[in-house]
């Protein structure tokens, strides 16, 4: 079955197959027919008009302003005159009359001019009478006919159309009607028609409904509001209705201690109450209709207009009311004994422990003082302010009663203290907060007898810190196989087991391992010993010539040569790489962990190389050389001993009971650097070295006269050829090492 190519689009193929194949006209603006064969047949839509082809392919171009174009017409036509369109119009109906003019094209009537003074929009003007008069104009008559400027005290108030009474004023809106004042002291809204439309002002009343009515002012301290007679003048605030003598309604001030809770009737005060027992003299001058009575010191009353002195209600227990005050209105007027705070409204509650009562609020503020910052600065810790009375120096400074904070880790035997002095420290493990008890730390508690925090004793533990509600917390048994020292916060399993100390259930480690509490919670807290290298699960001796640290060998490479052997790797015939400590060469030596055989180095009196295969061959007789010598140069003459290395390649020992001296060459030197050793004096040279003489001492070497021994502090001697005062003794033995130089000695 063939399909027709749909609306907009062209196909000039036979047996074409699928819509796709049907090409769309080439301008959007364009249309055509269903069934259309060629491009040809693509015009432009209405409000469109033909710009000229390209071939067969059509461009349409938008009909200017006040032009329109239908399908019918291939160029756009002009509006008709006295009419305006949008661009892109399609029908001559878009063409409307200018703004200024009526009219309506799609009803064939003609686009007229508005009366004079009057003007139109050009979206809504369809007839003469959606022409509108200009500002302070009206309609005179019918909107057909003119529009006149408003008559004095006047203005088109309601709309454009009429002119209307301005404010103040009454009168009929149409046909210039004259405008009337309103009488005197009063007014009316704008567009009032009627002379009952006008309201007396503020503070007079009267009907102005009636021809004659006038407005008369209220009676004196009254007030009203558009009031139509003198019931309607509402007395002041704190203000009573009175009938005078004259039949006429006054207002008398309020008597004392009242005022006028609902208007013109007067009633007590809060903190009063209505006296119906109070004396009223009638002879004095305007008596009060009644007597407010106030509340006595101690008690109060929060409600106006009460009757009788049951209104006044007790202050709380732990309060008493403030003397000075006159008006006791509020339970605030109430202040709360020394040593006691009102946690809520109603309650005067004792300080809690660790705070201390600060102010019994009883004296007034002194002016002048920054009571705020006062109280600030002494660490408050309870409601201090009713903020809702906005306290002033003027006023008493703090209606709830003040509870201090004690200094931290200070605190007080118990709840109701009245001064700092109550504050005693806490005792040795435990600590206070900002306010409270002392509390003990974890690891400690006290019981009900116990003046303070003891340990915990071995065997059980106390985790966390006392709470408030838990002062007496005790210390907790350690459960199956768990332990504890003293003072614990947790228990652990022994040393060598691993477990969870809480359960008490615990397990040995394996062999070779061990643990020490209480980091041994867990299996791999089980650590080889030194010397085993494991996961503490199992642990295995290190190999031959090889030990480890204590828990830091996991594997057998992680174990360390031990000291004069260093690390050789070697593959095996089955070419896996091992390793295994090797003994450095001898007379040398090398520090655990050595990992080369440069590590090994040749100890003294040797010298060599190991890390070059040079072995370490000694300096020869009467020689020395430091640890680490590569060459025979490092060689030299030991401290008894002289000689030149450089040339003869040996050294010599200095005569009997001498040395070299210190600062002779220790490669080179001669028998003449020997001078004689501590304790002698004399010629090394000539090998004849002396010992000091008995009651002398030599420190030095190289003495050469018998003056060069020192003598040994009176009443002490010494052996001969001694080398230090402590060689000189007294005759009981002891020696002189207190006795200073040349000093004298004393025998006991």
């Amino acid at each position: 079955m063939c399909l027709a190519c749909p609306e907009n689009t062209f196909s000039a193929l036979i047996g074409a197959v699928g819509s796709d194949l049907c090409n769309r006209c080439s301008d959007g603006n364009a249309y055509s027919a269903a069934a259309s064969t060629a491009e040809y047949a693509c015009m432009c839509n209405a409000g469109y008009e033909e710009g000229g082809r390209v071939g067969a392919a059509v461009t349409c171009t938008p009909c200017p302003a006040d032009t329109y174009a239908t399908l019918a017409d291939a160029l756009c036509l002009a509006c008709p005159e006295g009419t305006k369109g949008i661009p892109g119009s399609n029908s001559q109906l878009a063409c409307k009359c200018l703004a200024g003019s009526y009219g309506s094209v799609a009803e064939g009537l003609p686009c007229t001019v508005c009366p004079d003074n009057a003007l139109s929009s050009s979206s809504n003007n369809r007839l003469v009478s959606d022409c509108y008069c200009d500002a302070d104009h009206g309609w005179v008559g019918l909107p057909t006919e003119e529009c006149q400027r408003c008559a004095e005290n006047q203005w088109p108030w309601v709309s454009n159309r009429y002119c209307s009474c301005n404010a103040g004023y009454y009168g009929a809106r149409q046909d210039y009607a004259v405008c009337m004042p309103c009488p005197a002291h009063s007014s009316s809204n704008i567009a009032t028609e009627m002379r009952e439309g006008c309201r007396c002002l503020s503070n007079w009343y009267g009907n102005l409904s009636e021809p004659a009515a006038k407005c008369a002012a209220c009676p004196e301290n009254s007030q009203s509001s558009s009031a139509f007679s003198v019931a309607d003048c509402a007395c002041n605030a704190g203000y009573e209705r009175i009938v005078e003598s004259k039949g006429m309604p006054a207002c008398r001030k309020c008597p004392k201690d009242a005022f006028s809770w609902t208007p013109s009737q007067c009633s007590c005060n809060a903190g009063f109450f209505l006296d119906t027992n109070a004396t009223i003299n009638a002879s004095q001058p305007d008596p009060p209709s009644f007597v407010c009575g106030s509340c006595e010191s101690g008690t109060y009353n929060q409600l106006h207009s009460q009757e009788g002195k049951s209104a006044c209600v007790s202050c709380p227990a732990n309060s008493s009311g403030y003397p000075h005050v006159i008006s006791r209105s509020s339970i605030l007027d109430c202040y709360c004994h020394l040593g006691f705070s009102r946690k809520d409204i109603l309650t005067c509650s004792p300080c809690p422990p660790g705070t201390y009562g600060l102010l019994d609020t009883r004296a007034a503020a002194v002016g002048g003082r920054n009571w705020t910052q006062e109280l600030a600065n002494t660490n408050m810790s309870y409601p201090v302010f009713d903020t809702s009375r906005n306290v002033t120096d003027a006023q008493f400074v703090t209606t709830l009663g003040a509870c201090a904070s004690c200094p931290r880790n200070t605190s007080t035997a118990g709840s109701g203290s009245t001064s700092r002095d109550s504050c005693l420290p806490c005792d040795a493990h435990s600590v206070s907060l900002l306010w409270g008890p002392c509390l003990c730390n974890a690891g400690y508690s006290r019981n009900q007898s116990s003046a303070g925090c003891e340990a915990c004793a071995a065997g059980t533990y106390k985790p966390l810190r006392s709470l408030e509600h838990a002062l007496f917390s005790p210390c907790l048994p350690c459960a199956g196989n768990g332990t504890s020292g003293s003072g614990s916060t947790k228990c652990s399993c022994p040393r060598n087991t691993w477990g969870s100390g809480l359960s008490g259930v615990c397990t040995l480690c394996h062999l070779n391992a061990l643990s020490s509490p209480p980091d041994n919670e867990l299996a791999d807290s089980c650590l080889c010993e030194a010397g085993f290298y494991g996961n503490g699960t199992q642990c295995t001796a290190c190999p031959s010539n090889s030990t480890s640290l204590l828990g830091q060998a996991r594997e057998s490479w992680d174990c360390h040569c031990v000291g004069n052997f260093f690390l050789v790797f070697f593959n095996t015939s089955d070419g896996v790489m091992q390793s295994e400590c090797t003994a450095c060469p001898p007379a040398s030596q090398s520090a655990p962990a050595s990992v080369t055989e440069g590590n090994c180095s040749c100890i003294p009196g040797t010298y060599g190389d190991p890390s070059k295969r040079t072995k370490c061959t000694s300096c020869g007789a009467n020689t020395n050389s430091t640890s680490g010598a590569t060459s025979s140069a490092w060689c030299f003459c030991d401290d008894d001993s002289y000689g030149n290395l450089n040339s003869t390649k040996q050294c010599l020992r200095c005569p009997a009971n001498s040395t070299r001296h210190k600062h002779a060459n220790p490669r080179n030197s001669s028998i003449s650097d020997c001078v004689c050793s501590k304790g002698y004096f004399g010629s090394a040279f000539l090998f004849a070295c002396t010992l000091c003489p008995v009651g002398t001492f030599n420190p030095n070497a190289g003495a050469v006269e018998a003056g060069e021994c020192l003598a040994c502090p009176v009443g002490t001697f010494s052996q001969a050829g001694a080398t230090a005062s402590s060689d000189c003794v007294r005759a009981d033995g002891s020696s002189s090492a207190s006795c200073l130089l040349n000093g004298t000695c004393l025998s006991r």
